[in-house]
């Protein structure tokens, strides 16, 4: 796992204890419950701040994804403490799970990448291997892959690399 993955991975692990600090709530009480909540927010914009350095250029796409979380599940907390006097809800829970599935697919479709730029190790006149970075809004994991290619490529030349899209998976296809 790669320094970007570990990043985006921390990001979303800070989301989910924003969620439980309705549990926290419920133990220590409204005051202990935001500065808990008031914690994990300065966390959350401190790791934002390092996926800033991390992805350059290509962080506002970040940014947009990752408020728009926080505010669902700012949202949700918020309404589990308000809805709490009068009974547990669970709903709530499948609905920001719900929000969360449509704006993954949502940003999928408005933001993704049909091509990430990598760097190639190896080639001939058909294929090449070429290592790839995390990409979120690509949806591939770091690593090697092999490409389909129409000439013979330099090694440690910057490649666009383009992205197969199937329903479930997708995949680094040709160098463009």
């Amino acid at each position: 796992m790669d320094r970007r993955q570990k990043l985006v991975i921390a990001e979303i692990v800070l989301l989910c204890l924003i969620v439980l600090g309705n549990f926290v709530e419920m133990l220590i009480g409204f005051y202990g419950f935001l500065a808990y909540e008031g914690l994990c927010i300065a966390l959350f914009f401190i790791f934002l701040h390092l996926i800033k350095k991390e992805f350059g250029k290509e962080f506002i796409r970040y940014f947009v994804y990752f408020i728009v979380l926080l505010g669902l599940v700012l949202y949700v907390a918020v309404s589990l403490i308000e809805e709490e006097k009068r009974g547990p809800r669970i709903d709530l829970f499948l609905l920001l799970i719900l929000a969360i599935v449509v704006v993954n697919v949502l940003f999928r479709i408005v933001l993704g990448k049909r091509g990430v730029f990598g760097t190639v190790l190896l080639s001939d006149e058909k294929l090449a291997v070429v290592e790839l970075p995390f990409d979120l809004f690509a949806g591939i994991t770091a690593g090697r892959y092999v490409v389909e290619t129409d000439k013979k490529l330099k090694k440690g030349e910057k490649v666009r690399v383009r992205i197969k899209q199937s329903l479930f998976r997708r995949i680094p296809e040709k160098v463009v």
